[in-house]
C-alpha cells in the first residue's frame, strides 16, 4: 500500500509504509492501512530529549575592611562547561519535516530548540 505525503510547497509524493519512519494514529491510516494504528511506538528512542549536562559553579571571597563594614566579590558560571542543552524537543508527529530558521519546530529534533549559552557573571556587596 502507498499513501500521498506532501512536499512543503504543497505537491503530492507517493510513499510507502516502508519509506517512513512514522505512520500517525489517525484516520488517513485507517483508510490506506485498513487499521487506525499506525506504527508509532509510545516513548520512542528518536524522539527523546538530549541529555541535559549542567554545571554552575560560584566563587565568593568576603573581605574585612574594619570593624563595622565588609566587602564580599563573588563569580557565577551558569553552564560552566558551555554544553549545548536544548529547552525540549517538538512532541507533534505532524510537524516533522517542518524545519527552518526562526520556526522552532520539527518532530524529534532537538537542535531546532534554543540552548543556552554559558554566562558569567560578576559582582561585588559592601556591607555596613
Amino acid at each position: 500500500m502507498s499513501l500521498n505525503s506532501f512536499n512543503i510547497d504543497g505537491t503530492p509524493v507517493t510513499v510507502t509504509q516502508n519509506q517512513v519512519r512514522y505512520i500517525v494514529n489517525s484516520n488517513t491510516a485507517q483508510t490506506v492501512f485498513g487499521t487506525p494504528f499506525g506504527n508509532a511506538p509510545r516513548n520512542p528512542a528518536g524522539a527523546q530529549d538530549a541529555i541535559q549536562n549542567i554545571g554552575n559553579f560560584t566563587l565568593f571571597k568576603d573581605v574585612k575592611v574594619n570593624e563595622r563594614v565588609a566587602l564580599q566579590f563573588h563569580v557565577t558560571m551558569d553552564n560552566m562547561f558551555n554544553h549545548a542543552n536544548y529547552t525540549s524537543i517538538d512532541p507533534f508527529l505532524v510537524d516533522a519535516g517542518l524545519t527552518g530558521p526562526g520556526t522552532f519546530t520539527g518532530f524529534a529534533d532537538p537542535t531546532m530548540t534554543p540552548s543556552v549559552p554559558r554566562q558569567i557573571l560578576f559582582g561585588g556587596k559592601v556591607s555596613f
